[in-house]
């Protein structure tokens, strides 16, 4: 009887294959599955160094008030500047130096042009001349 079992289990069962087994990682840009990418990339990130945070440092109040007063100083400076430009009988060219900028003006018929030099930089802002005649 187990003669006939063993004969049974052999020649029912057919002939089995076995294929070597294969482990190699395929990259989802070339051919592997495109639905493991965001697990790559997520696996990729917990990797990935801490930024480095960069902290301010506290600014005092006298900083505060310093920045503010020069702020103030070149409001009211320019001001005084402005109203003098748009003097009609004021001087055709001038310069203004301050701390780290100078300021050149040059009237001409329509428009009076400021250069601000600034170290290496130089800008450049024209402003129309207004007649009002009544």
């Amino acid at each position: 009887m187990r003669f006939v079992v063993f004969f049974l289990c052999i020649t029912l069962t057919g002939p089995t294959f076995a294929e070597k087994l294969r482990s190699n990682f395929t990259s989802p840009t070339f051919g592997g599955n495109p639905i493991l990418n965001g697990y790559f990339m997520s696996r990729a990130e917990m990797f990935r160094p801490p930024e480095k945070q960069v902290i301010p440092e506290p600014r005092k109040q006298s900083d505060y008030f310093i920045e503010q007063l020069q702020r103030r100083a070149l409001s009211t400076l320019s001001t005084g500047i402005l109203a003098e430009l748009s003097d009609p009988a004021g001087a055709e060219s001038g310069t203004y130096f301050f701390d780290d900028f100078t300021l050149n003006y040059t009237r001409e018929s329509d428009a009076i042009i400021i250069s601000i030099i600034d170290g290496e930089t130089i800008t450049e802002v024209t402003l129309p001349t207004y007649t009002f005649e009544p």
